[in-house]
């Protein structure tokens, strides 16, 4: 059987306090990154006939979303449940699902009256359909 002497390290308690001052600073650092204000991503394709957005939102649910139009931006608003009045105990929670709330100015192109939204897989699609084009005006005129 092999003995293992204990070697004194002069610089090992250092080593521990620089290392815990180093996971402190992480957990504090993490902590500040959870508490930041969550925006959801979104994809805005725009086509003749329409804008297509895509609003990446997993994992909740439909009827939490709310979709405005105010002064000439469409407001999107997630409303997380509240948690105070959730009955459930936690065993391990590593994660939460956030409010937010986007503004996106519309352009004048955009038919406000026919907008349209779905939620589906986890992405809010939002149909934004242009106006219609005014058609140019064409009329021949008699040389008299």
């Amino acid at each position: 059987m092999t003995q293992t002497k204990f070697i004194n390290r002069p610089y090992g308690n250092r080593f521990n306090g620089v290392f815990n001052s180093l996971l402190a600073d992480m957990e504090r650092s993490f902590g500040q990154a959870v508490q930041q204000p969550y925006t959801a991503p979104v994809n805005i394709v725009e086509t003749a006939d329409a804008f297509h957005m895509e609003l990446l939102a997993p994992g909740r649910n439909k009827e939490s979303f709310t979709l405005n139009v105010e002064d000439g931006h469409l407001v999107i608003a997630y409303k997380a449940p509240d948690a105070a009045e959730s009955n459930i105990q936690y065993a391990r929670k590593e994660f939460t699902l956030p409010s937010f709330s986007r503004s996106f100015f519309l352009d004048d192109k955009v038919n406000t009256d026919s907008i349209q939204a779905k939620y589906e897989q986890g992405i809010l699609k939002v149909l934004l359909p242009k106006k219609a084009e005014a058609q140019p005006v064409q009329k021949q005129i008699s040389i008299q």
